[in-house]
């Protein structure tokens, strides 16, 4: 005889796809009367659009502005567990990996947290006002290198916006 039944149980923190949940003596009765046997449940968890899991540890895209990726400071970062404060060293490059210890899922058969693995993407404005235009041309001709050419180089060219067109040959 079938019925229909219903079990209450804990999901535990940090399950993940694929893993199983045994319930003791929740299954169906054995033949001819014997002790009922075991529930599984199986679990199929759905993806978070920001994170990436990796067992106990999540990795995230962090979209961080190139002027404090060049300067150094903090940077506020939002967390499972509510927010942290990222120190991001002066002279950052893009696509460098950062870690926030003990900020991932919970370990199953264990202790603790995994970490949060954070992939430095660089913001670069699409737009810039005239003034924020002007410093960084600045900062970019005090970055160039100098090149001894008699037209001043091709940093110059690219700045000058100078589009003079060559005389095509005949």
């Amino acid at each position: 005889m079938q019925k229909r039944s219903k079990v209450r149980f804990k999901i535990p923190a940090g399950i993940d796809s694929g893993q199983r949940l045994r319930l003791l003596g929740e299954g169906t009765a054995g033949r001819g009367g014997g002790t009922k046997g075991d529930l599984y449940i199986a679990f199929n968890v759905e993806r978070d659009p920001l994170y990436e899991r990796d067992g106990a540890d999540l990795h995230r895209i962090l979209e961080v502005p190139w002027p404090l990726l060049a300067l150094g400071g903090d940077f506020p970062v939002e967390t499972l567990y509510g927010q942290e404060t990222l120190k991001i060293p002066a002279g950052t490059q893009g696509n460098q990996k950062m870690r926030i210890v003990n900020a991932g899922v919970p370990r199953l058969k264990g202790n603790g947290r995994g970490d949060l693995f954070l992939h430095i993407s660089v913001i670069v404005p699409k737009k810039l006002t005239h003034e924020q235009e002007s410093n960084v041309r600045q900062l970019l001709e005090s970055m160039a290198p100098s090149a001894n050419t008699e037209d001043g180089g091709i940093f110059s060219k690219l700045l000058s916006g100078d589009k003079s067109k060559k005389k095509k040959k005949k």
